[in-house]
């Protein structure tokens, strides 16, 4: 990935760049592939996200649906070429009645996901090399995708390594043009009540990811998903464990729940996950209490606890910043993401300025904020926020390999952000060097002449032994 590294290395730590060569529009699939319901504008502008594909180097985008756009194609930009391209061609879409006898909109082979809000629940697995889609309000449908009998269904997985701008991401024939192949490159894995569906004191419920945040990490070798989502007027954290190969692994627990505490502040906009403290940090919509974190490390709840395997009593917290905000204005649609190479969250208001958020301590210890970057003070910097779908949200997130950020503007314009403390794209800074070695011992060497006197002498310890005949 030359280029975006060389464009970084050229660049001042706290500035931006745009890095994309062509236009977003200039990946739009040909007007006889695509749907005239809603336009492809929507997978930037509603309510959408991105993930960082860290195996090619390349940004995934999905989004579009609801009330906006049917079209499900994937959109693919790479950090090497600076090229915006289709991963898919677009499904063609179908009628389905449910059985409140709405008519909704649906892929006609029911192989791939229909458009959907994805908010910040779009993520990269890692460890399966899959890119997921957690669901959202589909389009003309807002409780998201259904089956053919109009049963809920998803999550669903794409596949980076078959994308193909000429294919449909379903099965042959099912695009827009009748002679279209499929890649076949989504696969359902049809877990909704097991990824969503949760038993409490108050029944069975199903959680609501509408404005959901989520953040990925590998655990164990597995793929691991932190979400959010409402239920019962209350806002879960869910843990789900997601396996291709084997669905039925696939499993959720819920980890924690919403502070309900006068004046707590809930998750909303974007959402982060930090390995190392084991934290899932979100933005919030309240501004004098940006985020708010969990604690993903506390062991589950046993067999024998109530309403196992969830855990209602681990409750998040809104940390304090005794220090003040610096100006902070990212509450609400913006976005924060966390930066492993500097140990800090950055947040993102879709502008110019960019907020330093650093933990201090344990969990309920003060935070710093700063503000690193103030937009009135450059010249380049991102000026078109979209205002009408939802601001940022994921659409902005820490790439690693370039370790940078990548934010994406209302135009579907990539901006690179050099952070303070950019490493150069060398991961996360290395250990401090062990203490210098102890100095060897001296080299002490006596000499007795002729008339039995004896001298020493004191040599460092390598030494140049000269034999004198």
């Amino acid at each position: 990935m030359p280029n975006l590294t060389t464009i970084l290395a050229g660049m001042a730590d706290a500035t931006w760049q745009k890095v994309n060569l062509n236009t977003f529009q200039d990946a739009w699939p040909p007007i006889a592939d695509r749907t005239t319901a809603g336009s492809p504008v929507s997978v930037v502008g509603a309510w959408s996200s991105f993930e960082w594909d860290s195996l090619r180097q390349q940004l995934m985008l999905f989004g579009g649906g609801h009330g906006n756009y049917a079209g499900n194609e994937v959109y693919l930009w790479n950090g090497g070429t600076q090229l915006w391209s289709l991963g898919t061609l677009p499904s063609r879409v179908v009628g389905v009645t449910l059985s409140n006898q709405q008519q909704v909109f649906m892929p006609v082979d029911f192989a791939a996901p229909p458009s959907m809000h994805s908010y910040d629940t779009n993520n990269y697995l890692k460890a399966c090399d899959r890119f997921l889609v957690l669901g959202g309000p589909a389009y003309n449908a807002s409780n998201g995708p259904v089956k053919a009998d109009g049963t809920n269904t998803g999550p669903f997985l794409w596949n980076p390594a078959l994308a193909d701008a000429n294919k449909v991401g379903g099965t042959d024939g099912s695009g827009y043009q009748a002679s279209r192949l499929g890649s076949q490159s989504w696969q359902n894995l049809d877990r909704h009540s097991q990824t969503f569906k949760f038993t409490w004191w108050f029944g069975e419920r199903a959680l609501n990811i509408a404005d959901g945040v989520s953040a990925a990490t590998v655990e164990s070798g597995a793929d691991v998903v932190f979400f959010t989502g409402g239920a019962n007027g209350g806002q879960f954290l869910a843990r789900l464990v997601v396996d291709p190969a084997v669905p039925a692994n696939n499993s959720m627990r819920l980890i924690g729940k919403g502070n309900e505490n006068s004046g707590s502040a809930w998750a909303y906009g974007a959402g982060s996950y930090c390995a190392s403290r084991k934290w899932f940090v979100a933005l919030t919509a309240n501004a004098s209490k940006p985020l708010v974190v969990w604690d993903c490390g506390l062991a589950p709840p046993g067999p024998a606890a109530s309403y196992y395997p969830h855990d209602f009593t681990n409750l998040s917290v809104n940390p304090s910043f005794p220090g003040g905000l610096d100006g902070y204005s990212c509450a609400g649609t913006d976005s924060v993401d966390y930066d492993p190479t500097t140990d800090s969250w950055f947040a993102w208001n879709g502008y110019g300025d960019v907020w330093r958020l650093k933990a201090v301590g344990a969990i309920g210890d003060p935070w710093t904020c700063e503000r690193v970057t103030i937009g009135a003070n450059l010249t380049v910097k991102p000026t078109n926020l979209n205002t009408y779908g939802g601001g940022v949200r994921g659409k902005w997130k820490f790439a690693a390999g370039p370790d940078c950020l990548l934010g994406m503007d209302a135009d579907g314009n990539i901006w690179a952000y050099r952070q303070p403390g950019f490493t150069g794209g060398n991961g996360a800074p290395p250990p401090p060097p062990p203490p210098p070695p102890p100095p060897p011992p001296s080299l002490v060497l006596k000499v007795k002449g002729a008339d039995g006197a004896e001298q020493v002498f004191v040599q460092p310890a390598t030494v140049t032994v000269v034999q004198i005949p």
